[in-house]
C-alpha cells in the first residue's frame, strides 16, 4: 500500500488463477445469469423423459426414448459447463497468471480510480462506475457491462479501498452471497 498527500491509495493487484475461475463463474452464471438456458433445456428435457417413463406401459419404445431424452437432457448442459471451465483454464493459461507478479495496478483517490498495466491507464471518475459486487474473497469494479477490475481482498489496503467505492459509489455497492 502506497500512499501520496492527495490520500491516493495504490495497489499493485496481483491474481491467482482460483481467483479469475471464480470471477469467469460468477461474471458468466450470475450476474449475465447464462446459466438458465443450459438449466430451462435440462428442466425441459427431463420433463419430456418423465412423460416417455410414465407412458413407457402404452407405447413401444417409450422408455427407450425416454433415456436418450434424458441422456441429452443433463449431458448437453453438462458438456456446456466442461468447456466453459476448460476455456477459462485455457484462457488463465495464456494469461500467464501463475507467473505475472502485477497485472494491472488501482489507484484510489478523491476524484475516482485508476487502472494501469503494462498496455494501458485508464481513469475513471466515481460516477463512471456501473457496479461493484462484494464476494467472499474479492471484490469486482465494474466501468461498464464488459469490463471489471478485480480487487482481491487478500492484498494490503483492500479494506479502505472497498470502503472508498462503498462511500463514493452507494447506489452500485452489491454485496452478493458469500461475502466476507
Amino acid at each position: 500500500m502506497k500512499k501520496s498527500k492527495a490520500e491516493t491509495i495504490r495497489i499493485p493487484v496481483t491474481m491467482k488463477e482460483q481467483e479469475f475461475r471464480s470471477f469467469a463463474l460468477f461474471d458468466t452464471f450470475i450476474r449475465q445469469r447464462r446459466i438458465l438456458a443450459p438449466l430451462a433445456f435440462a428442466i425441459i428435457m427431463c420433463g419430456f423423459a418423465s412423460v416417455c417413463f410414465i407412458f413407457r406401459r402404452h407405447a413401444q419404445q417409450a422408455e427407450l426414448l425416454g433415456t436418450i431424452l434424458l441422456i441429452i437432457g443433463l449431458g448437453l448442459p453438462a458438456v456446456y459447463f466442461l468447456n466453459f471451465l476448460s476455456s477459462v483454464r485455457e484462457q488463465a493459461k495464456r494469461m500467464k497468471l501463475s507467473s505475472t507478479p502485477t497485472v494491472y495496478t488501482l489507484s484510489f483517490s478523491p476524484n475516482g480510480f485508476s487502472a494501469s498495466s503494462a498496455k494501458e491507464r485508464m481513469h475513471y471518475s466515481w460516477e463512471r462506475i456501473c457496479r461493484v459486487y462484494s464476494r467472499k474473497n474479492c471484490a469486482y469494479v465494474y466501468t461498464d457491462n464488459g469490463r471489471a477490475y478485480l480487487l482481491p481482498f487478500r492484498l494490503d489496503a483492500s479494506a479502505e479501498a472497498v470502503r472508498l467505492l462503498e462511500e463514493n459509489c452507494p447506489g452500485a455497492f452489491k454485496h452478493t452471497p458469500g461475502r466476507r
